[in-house]
Order: C-alpha cells, then structure tokens, then sequence
C-alpha cells in the first residue's frame, strides 16, 4: 500500500486497525503490516506510523493535528467504546 492509502484507512476507518500492544509506555494499533504507535510521556508523546517491511516510516510530535486525529479516532474506536 502507499501512504496516501494507509493515511485513508487511518482517516476513514478506525475499526480497521486492532490494538496489538499497549503497556505504560506505549499503545500500539496494526493494520495488515502497518502499525501506528503513540508513545508515553517518557518518550515525548511521539506518534509512529511504520510498515514491518520499512515501506513507510513517519515520526510525528504529538503537535501535529493530523497525528493527534488519527490517534484520537483510533482511541475512540478501541478503547473508549470497550470501557
């Protein structure tokens, strides 16, 4: 997939990632091979979207609005609706 197709998916449908990882450093949601992750205050709230085979590899700061969307919309979706 390109970035421009990751970043839709990311957009548009949440429900497509799953959580895969979280501890009290990090929270970790995949999709397919890609994999976007948001990291404690420990590590300067930095948000990742990479692909296991290093096609796609982007360091957010938790400043960019784009970065926070996506994350925002991936915590509503997984982990406020399971509460």
């Amino acid at each position: 997939m390109k970035i421009k197709e990751v970043v839709a998916i990311l957009e548009t449908s949440p429900k497509a990632w799953k959580v895969s990882f979280q501890n009290e450093d990090s929270i970790v949601f995949a999709c397919g091979d890609y994999r976007f992750t948001r990291l404690s205050d420990r590590f300067d709230n930095m948000m990742m979207l990479n692909s296991k085979f290093n096609q796609i590899s982007i360091d957010w700061t938790p400043e960019n609005p784009l970065a926070a969307k996506f994350y925002s919309g991936l915590v509503q979706e997984h982990l406020i609706k399971a509460a």
